[in-house]
């Protein structure tokens, strides 16, 4: 017996612009990406923070780095532009649970 499986794979390029991105991820961490802008020799510098306010873990952590070509983007990032994981949230939600958990960690 013999079926037929039709696949069909598309591809798409995102522009992602410098300027900063907030997000909160499945797993309940909330986001802050700054892309700064994009150099001639297609590298990219940012700085992500991170803040975790959930049940025994909380903390801020905040990763300096570049990409070069746009490879290398931290994943939760990556995963948030293109859609598969993560939801947008306003700079005030990002702004006040950095500030719940500095009130913890005080």
């Amino acid at each position: 017996m013999k079926i037929t499986k039709t696949k069909e794979v598309v591809k798409e390029e995102v522009e992602i612009k410098a300027g900063t991105y907030y997000f909160k991820c499945q797993d309940g961490e909330f986001h802050k990406m700054e892309l700064g802008e994009t150099d001639e020799e297609n590298v990219t510098n940012y700085r992500c923070t991170y803040v975790s306010n959930f049940s025994d873990i909380f903390g801020v952590k905040v990763k300096e780095d570049y990409t070069f070509d746009g490879e290398d983007l931290p994943y939760k990032f990556s995963a948030f532009i293109r859609e598969i994981s993560g939801q947008k949230i306003e700079k005030e939600e990002f702004e006040e649970q950095k500030q719940i958990v500095i009130n913890k960690l005080k």
